[in-house]
């Protein structure tokens, strides 16, 4: 949940998140649930049971990073869980509205990014920092990248952008694979701030793609704690997507 990514295509996106957390973490692998009416996918976090990413079959993608704008120590414990509000998003039936009037208090800070391709097709970036929220909009034809403010500093998230940058430039046509190596990358920089990092408490755990086309809705789930690579093809076939 500390490194994602944003690659728009011909003919939709390729979305990708690391999650960076401890290794002795438990984590469910993606799968599907029906919640307040809605058929979601998603991860897991078997500790507190709420996700980081997960796509709703009503055609929205929500991906959620630890940490706003500014670093806050993220020892502080905080009576609501994060990914609980990933949920609460993913199964809305008025985006917007919830967006705007969401209660976040007693919610530990974070940024919050929501794909939405129901009607037209929209990303916001939602941002809490603890007392205030901004809800910005932003341009679905642009690649962004973000990176947890309680692992990276203003600075290393500037050269982790430039490196994002030259990426894009070596860009084939295979978006997917050129986009994964970046994710998995451990060398750029050192091992405590390249894509698929590695620190004494925490380390990157997996990586999750969302491939959106316009023939179907993909995941493939990148666990690197047991050595293992999940795809799930076509998700919510009966929609048209």
């Amino acid at each position: 949940m500390c490194t994602v990514t944003y690659v728009p295509s011909k003919k939709g996106f390729v979305f990708t998140s690391n999650r960076d957390e401890q290794k002795s973490r438990k984590t469910i692998a993606p799968s599907s649930y029906v919640e307040d009416g809605a058929s979601l996918f998603y991860p897991k976090d078997e500790v507190a049971g709420g996700t980081w990413i997960g796509v709703a079959e009503h055609k929205r993608l929500v991906c959620l990073l630890n940490g706003g704008f500014v670093y806050h120590d993220p020892t502080i414990k905080f009576p609501k869980s994060r990914g609980v509000v990933v949920k609460s998003i993913l199964t809305s039936k008025n985006l917007l509205n919830t967006l705007n009037t969401i209660d976040l208090n007693g919610v530990a800070p974070f940024t919050l990014i929501v794909v939405d391709w129901n009607n037209t097709s929209n990303i916001y970036e939602l941002v809490w920092c603890r007392k205030e929220k901004k809800l910005t909009e932003l341009s679905v034809e642009q690649p962004y990248i973000w990176s947890s403010s309680t692992l990276y500093t203003a600075e290393v998230k500037i050269q982790r952008e430039e490196w994002f940058k030259k990426n894009l430039l070596a860009l084939s046509a295979d978006i997917k694979q050129k986009v994964l190596e970046f994710h998995q990358d451990e060398n750029l920089g050192n091992q405590e701030i390249s894509p698929k990092m590695k620190r004494d408490v925490v380390e990157t755990v997996s990586t999750t793609m969302v491939i959106k086309n316009k023939e179907a809705l993909l995941m493939e789930y990148h666990d690197y704690v047991n050595q293992e690579v999940l795809q799930y093809d076509d998700l919510f076939s009966a929609v048209k997507v």
